[in-house]
């Protein structure tokens, strides 16, 4: 790099006057009102790949924040009541109008367009005529959806945009990948090629900042393919919007629950009650003995697909509150469903089981941690509906502890020695477990990030042992550092352990 020239400062001081005198004020002239101190600090943080807040903070920032002369004295108005990104600063942000986001994305789009138009608009030759338009001909470019190549993972793999869930079909052929703000996407061969499935669905939503392809869950009938369940809206960035711009953007909002019977190619929109538009799903699970049977966990509380006069289904919220994650396994004879709910506000986060398909539920277990908790997560083997994984967070998001429980009237038994799979305290915005589906003793967990540079996925394989009363991790390995980081959903092909 070459060094830049340094002027001395009565030369500083001639510049700053010829520059006051012509009326410049330059760049920090206009700063965010009751930020501009703040906003110089963060911005000579070293970035150090931490997580969405590193990419969120400056975004906004510039959205919500009103701008002042920086050495205006004038208070920020009454309107401006939103909480700031930084926790414990007292700054302001202003209320951001209802179409912001809606505007903010026509302009890219008017912007993407014009991108395209460009190379056929520039002549190949200086003063040759633009490229003719050729009838009959393709004149169509391919804009996507693609890959992002070089992407922050160790050997800089090519990655996506952000997967919210994914869910596998038994023998691995058929794979549906919900995208947070995408829709659907199907691969008939394994992944190896993907269909985006929701190009020609609009549902046009009716609340502010939601999506008709805004995916936060998915599932689908093991015994058919073709019959898919999405729950739209994104519950994995409720809390990081909560805790940052209170009231501005809780999450990505979707237009409630849809189903498709023909593999994605169409979609049916459900009703709900209390509607689910407006809100965000985390996980679907469909009971493995009657594909109509479905229970929701979403930001508005847990639901239940009921079925109505007619041969109608509607979704039916039987406890309220925040659910983070719910799973379901059967045996011949019976199903039970586990669900895990996030207490807000100092609320209790706990989990709960339904033995009668969803109905009603029940306190799961005895000694299940109370201090610091947030977020949980939750494992299990689909055929075995007596043991399951809880992967706990503290409030905070850090890492506060895996536990296992073997039958519902039994004691959760702690798992010691874990890794550290959220060194970057992002438990409320990354955070799964799997189990095995052969060995109740191997689960895996994914968190937000390594701790080193390039910052890779955290994803760990864990061999589970007793330790007297209770369980430890026997060894673990890092199997995710050619994954991008924030790690979302780690499911296995039904039944196959590799």
């Amino acid at each position: 790099m070459s060094k830049t020239r340094k002027r001395s400062p009565a030369a500083s001081r001639k510049v700053g006057k010829r520059a006051k005198a012509a009326g410049y004020r330059g760049a920090k002239a206009f700063l965010p009102a009751k930020l501009g101190k703040r906003r110089q600090i963060v911005e000579k943080k070293k970035t150090d790949g931490s997580g969405p807040i590193e990419w969120l903070q400056l975004m906004l920032e510039s959205t919500y924040t009103p701008l002042n002369y920086a050495e205006a004295q004038k208070p920020v108005a009454a309107t401006t009541a939103m909480s700031s990104i930084q926790s414990g600063s007292k700054a302001a942000l202003g209320r951001a109008r209802s179409t912001v986001w809606r505007d903010v994305f026509l302009q890219y789009k008017r912007r993407k367009a014009a991108a395209v138009a460009a190379p056929r608009l520039r002549p190949a030759v200086a003063g040759a005529p633009p490229a003719p338009f050729i009838p009959g001909a393709n004149n169509w470019l391919p804009l996507g959806p693609s890959v992002v190549m070089h992407g922050q993972t160790v050997g800089n793999q090519p990655v996506a945009g952000r997967v919210s869930r994914i869910a596998v079909a038994p023998n691995g052929a058929v794979v549906y990948a919900a995208s947070a703000n995408g829709g659907v996407f199907r691969s008939a061969d394994g992944g190896t090629t993907w269909r985006a499935m929701m190009d020609r669905f609009d549902l046009n939503p009716t609340s502010f900042a939601s999506a008709s392809l805004v995916c936060g869950a998915i599932a689908l009938d093991p015994a058919d393919v073709n019959r898919v369940y999405v729950g739209t809206g994104e519950g994995d960035t409720l809390q990081l919007f909560r805790a940052r711009v209170t009231s501005a953007l809780p999450a990505y909002r979707g237009v409630g629950m849809l189903r498709s019977d023909d593999g994605g190619e169409n979609w049916v929109s459900e009703p709900s009650s209390p509607e689910l538009a407006g809100e965000a799903f985390f996980a679907l699970a469909v009971d493995p003995r009657d594909r109509e049977n479905v229970v929701a966990a979403t930001t508005a509380g847990l639901y239940h697909r009921v079925a109505q006069p007619g041969g109608q289904f509607q979704w039916t919220q039987v406890r309220t509150g925040v659910f983070a994650s719910v799973v379901v396994a059967a045996t011949t004879t019976a199903t039970r469903f586990y669900c895990a709910q996030w207490g807000q506000n100092g609320g209790a986060s706990n989990v709960l089981h339904s033995d009668d398909g969803g109905t009603n539920w029940n306190p799961t277990g005895t000694d299940f941690p109370t201090g610091d908790v947030g977020r949980i997560a939750l494992g299990l083997q689909t055929d075995n509906p007596d043991r399951v994984y809880a992967f706990v967070t503290t409030g905070s998001g850090k890492l506060q502890g895996v536990y296992r429980l073997d039958g519902v009237q039994q004691k959760w038994k702690r798992v010691s020695a874990v890794p550290d799979v959220l060194p970057g305290g992002q438990g409320s915005y990354d955070l799964t477990i799997a189990v095995d589906p052969h060995d109740a003793n191997l689960i895996y967990l994914g968190g937000d990030r390594m701790n080193t540079p390039p910052w890779g996925g955290s994803v760990w394989r864990c061999a589970i042992v007793p330790k007297g009363a209770a369980f430890k991790v026997k060894s673990s390995a890092s199997i995710g550092t050619h994954s991008h980081a924030d790690v979302h959903m780690i499911c296995h092909t039904p039944g196959e352990s590799n």
